[in-house]
C-alpha cells in the first residue's frame, strides 16, 4: 500500500509520512489512517485496492444493492467477514460480494462453506471502512452524508511543540501520563472523540477495540493499565466481562457515558436505581449463599414482583420499590440495611406493617404481599401450582378489597405466562457432528445453531464415540470418510450399543459411488446427503426425524396466538427468566424479530425498522402468531434503553392500541 501511494504520486511524502504516525499512534492499518485524515476518499481508496490486488472496484455507499442479494447475506455474516453483497443473479446464481483482500484464501473458504452450490460466488473489491459503512447504510438505515472540508478561520492559530507555552499554562494540562488505555467502544466516530479528550489530558497511550473478543486479544497481545467501557452498551456484571474474567487476569476496568456527560446528567436516575438493587441484591445474595433454598425462594419473590408491578402500569420509581422490598423482605437482616439506606421508595410501608394514614394499603404492599401467599401455598400444597382455579379460589377468600382481587388476576396471568415460556431458550436438541473438516464457521454449523440446536463437532469416530457415550447426544451428522475409523463402522458400533441404538444418524458426504449411500442405510443410518449440503432440507429432515424418534425433540420453539399472549407478556415473561431467545413475530403479513440476552433486550427489527423504534412498532401487535426460539448467536446491540423502561413503555402502548380497537 505504501509503496503504491509514493510510486502512483497518490500522496505526498509528507502525507505518507503523516498517515503512518498516525496508523501506528491509533493501531489502525495504513490505508484506514490515510481515508480518517481526508487524504483519501471512499473511491480513491478503492481504486487503489483495485490496482494493487487486479479486482475490480465497486463503490458501496450511493446505490443499495438488490434485496435478493441482501436476502443471501445476513448482516452479522456481513459483519462478521467484512462483506458487502453487490448483486445476485437470479438466473445464474451468482452472487457478487465485496471485500477487502481478494487473495485471502482463508476468508475464501470460509464463504464459500457458507454459500453452497447452486450459489456461485464473483469478488469486488472494497476497502474495510467502506463495507462497514455499506452495512450501516444498507442494512440499518444510518444516513450517509460525505465528510465536510474543515474550514479553519483566519484568526485561528495552532501552537506547535516548538513555540514556547504561556506562563498562565496549567501544568496538569500538559502533564503526560504513560498509563496505557483500551477503549472499548463498538462506534468508531465515538472512541475518535473520546480519544482526543484523552490525548488532550495527557494520556496519548490510547487504544481502540470494538467487541470485547478484540479486547482480549489485544489484552494478551500487549498489556494495558486500564479498560474503559461504554457503560451504555456493556453491562458492568454482564457475561461479557465474567468471559474475559475466565481467560486472564483483567487490569482495572472503568465505565463511561457520554451520553450523560453532555447532558450534564452525572447521576441518572435509571443508572441510580440499578445501583441500589444490584447493592441491595448482592448483599442478600451473600447473605444467603449457604441457605441456597431460602436464596431461590427469595429470587423467584422479586421476579414475580417484578412481573406484577410492571403489568399493573406502576411507574418505574414504585416497580423499583417493589423489587427492593422484594429483596429485603423476609431477611434477618433488612432492618439493619433498611435503617441505613436512605431511599425515597418509603420501604418501610412496603415491607413492614405500616398504613399511611388516610391512604390505605400501598399497592406495591398488596403486590409484595400477595407473591408472600403465593409463594407460601407453593410449599404447602405443591400440586396447586399448576391449577389457576384452584389458586384463585384458595388465595381469593384472603384478600379483602377489590384492588387486591385485580392484583390476584394478574399475577395469575403472569403464573400462566411463565409456565407457558418456562421451557423458552433451551435447545431443540444437541446434535454432534463428526467431520475432520468441521468449523464452527461453517454454512451448516452456523445454521443449525440459528434453528436452536446445540451443535458439537469432533474430528474421528473415536472422539465421536466417547461424546456419545459420556454425555448423549440427540442426532449424529457423520462424514462417510474418516481417519482411522470410518464413518460406516461407527455407525454399526453405536447401532450395537443399547444407549445410542435409536440414535437418529445422518451421514454426509462428497464421494461419488452408485452404493454409497445404500451402504450407509444397510450400516442403520437413517438419512444419507450428498454434500455440499442443501441446510433448508438438512433443517427439515432433522426436525421430522427428532418429531419422529423423541417426543418434543422436534420441536424449535414455543408457538402461540398474539391474541392469548400479547408481545408485552412474552417479553416481560422472557426477560425475568433471564433467558437467551430469540422471539419472531408476525402479524397482518409484518415480521418482526426481537433479540433477548440474559434477560436484556439488544436488538430488534421490523420491516425496514430497528432498535427501539422497531420494538415499539413490534408492541402494538394485537393479532398474529409468534415463536420464541432459543438464540447462541446475537446480532449488534443496538437497544441500550432499560428493560423496565421498554417494557413499561411497551406496555402503554399495547393498551393505547386495544382501546384504538375497542373504539
Amino acid at each position: 500500500m505504501k509503496e503504491h501511494l509514493s510510486c502512483q504520486g497518490r500522496l505526498t511524502d509528507e502525507q505518507i509520512l503523516q498517515a503512518e504516525d498516525y496508523a501506528l499512534t491509533m493501531k489502525m492499518p495504513l490505508d484506514e489512517a490515510a481515508l480518517f485524515l481526508n487524504f483519501l476518499d471512499y473511491e480513491s481508496l478503492g481504486q487503489i485496492l483495485a490496482d494493487i490486488s487486479g479486482t475490480p472496484y465497486q463503490a458501496l455507499l450511493q446505490t443499495p444493492p438488490p434485496e435478493a442479494a441482501k436476502e443471501k447475506v445476513p448482516v452479522k455474516i456481513a459483519e462478521r467477514h467484512h462483506i458487502f453483497p453487490v448483486n445476485f443473479d437470479e438466473k445464474t446464481h451468482i452472487l457478487t460480494l465485496a471485500v477487502h483482500d481478494p487473495s485471502d484464501a482463508e476468508l475464501l473458504e470460509k464463504l464459500g462453506n457458507f454459500f453452497p452450490a447452486p450459489v456461485r460466488l464473483d469478488f469486488v473489491v472494497a476497502s474495510r471502512p467502506e463495507i462497514a459503512m455499506a452495512i450501516d447504510v444498507h442494512y440499518r438505515g444510518k444516513t450517509y452524508t460525505a465528510s465536510p472540508e474543515l474550514e479553519i478561520p483566519e484568526e485561528f492559530t495552532i501552537v506547535s511543540s516548538e513555540n514556547s507555552v504561556g506562563s498562565g499554562a496549567d501544568p496538569e494540562e500538559v502533564r503526560i501520563s504513560d498509563q496505557r488505555i483500551l477503549v472499548l467502544e463498538p462506534a468508531l466516530d465515538r472512541f475518535r472523540a473520546l480519544s482526543a479528550i484523552l490525548r488532550m489530558e495527557g494520556f496519548p497511550d490510547v487504544r481502540w477495540v470494538a467487541s470485547p473478543e478484540e479486547a482480549s486479544n489485544a489484552v494478551k497481545t500487549e498489556p494495558v493499565d486500564v479498560i474503559l467501557v461504554n457503560a451504555r452498551s456493556y453491562r458492568a456484571r454482564g457475561s461479557w466481562i465474567r468471559d474475559m474474567a475466565a481467560e486472564m487476569d483483567l487490569p482495572p476496568v472503568s465505565y463511561y457515558d457520554l451520553k450523560s456527560m453532555l447532558l450534564a446528567q452525572v447521576f441518572p436516575y435509571g443508572q441510580m436505581s440499578e445501583a441500589l438493587i444490584s447493592l441491595v441484591s448482592f448483599f442478600v445474595s451473600t447473605t444467603l449463599k449457604d441457605r441456597e433454598d431460602q436464596l431461590r425462594e427469595t429470587v423467584a419473590r422479586v421476579r414475580y414482583c417484578k412481573a406484577l408491578a410492571i403489568k399493573l402500569g406502576m411507574d418505574p420509581a414504585r416497580v423499583d420499590g417493589t423489587i427492593l422490598a422484594a429483596w429485603l423482605c423476609g431477611s434477618e437482616q433488612a432492618d439493619r440495611l433498611l435503617a441505613q439506606v436512605v431511599t425515597p421508595y418509603g420501604l418501610e410501608e412496603i415491607v413492614g406493617p405500616t398504613v399511611v394514614e388516610g391512604k390505605g394499603k400501598r399497592l406495591e404492599a398488596s403486590v409484595l404481599n400477595l407473591v408472600r401467599k403465593y409463594q407460601d401455598l407453593k410449599k404447602s400444597e405443591p400440586e396447586l401450582a399448576g391449577d389457576m382455579d384452584r389458586i384463585r379460589k384458595r388465595l381469593g377468600p384472603q384478600l379483602q378489597s377489590s384492588e387486591e382481587k385485580t392484583v390476584l388476576e394478574c399475577l395469575i396471568h403472569v403464573i400462566r405466562d411463565e409456565a407457558f415460556l418456562k421451557d423458552a431458550g433451551k435447545s431443540a436438541g444437541r446434535v454432534l457432528v463428526v467431520d475432520p473438516e468441521y468449523s464452527v464457521d461453517s454454512g451448516m454449523a452456523l445454521r443449525l445453531a440459528n434453528e436452536g440446536y446445540d451443535v458439537t463437532g469432533v474430528p474421528d469416530a473415536a472422539k465421536a464415540a466417547k461424546v456419545v457415550m459420556d454425555s448423549g447426544t440427540d442426532l449424529v451428522i457423520s462424514e462417510v470418510n474418516l481417519p482411522s475409523t470410518d464413518g460406516l463402522k461407527l455407525c454399526r458400533a453405536l447401532r450395537k450399543s443399547s444407549r445410542a441404538a435409536h440414535t437418529p444418524f445422518f451421514f454426509v458426504s462428497a464421494e461419488e459411488g452408485e452404493r454409497l449411500a445404500a451402504e450407509c442405510l444397510e450400516a442403520g443410518a437413517d438419512d444419507f446427503l450428498k454434500k455440499p449440503v442443501d441446510l433448508d432440507l438438512l433443517s427439515l429432515k432433522i426436525r421430522h426425524i427428532l418429531s419422529i424418534k423423541g417426543p418434543g425433540n422436534g420441536n424449535r420453539g414455543i408457538t402461540g396466538s398474539l391474541v392469548d399472549m400479547s408481545a408485552t407478556d412474552i417479553v416481560q415473561s422472557l426477560t425475568s427468566g433471564d433467558k437467551n431467545v430469540e422471539v419472531r413475530l408476525e402479524s397482518m403479513g409484518k415480521r418482526g424479530r426481537i433479540y433477548i440476552r440474559e434477560g436484556e433486550i439488544i436488538h430488534s427489527e421490523a420491516g425496514e425498522l430497528e432498535g427501539e423504534e422497531a420494538f415499539y412498532r413490534i408492541m402494538g401487535w394485537q393479532s398474529g402468531k409468534f415463536e420464541v426460539v432459543g438464540c447462541s448467536t446475537f446480532p449488534d446491540r443496538t437497544i441500550h434503553s432499560s428493560t423496565m423502561s421498554l417494557l413499561m413503555e411497551g406496555a402503554r402502548l399495547t393498551d393505547e392500541a386495544s382501546h384504538a380497537t375497542e373504539a
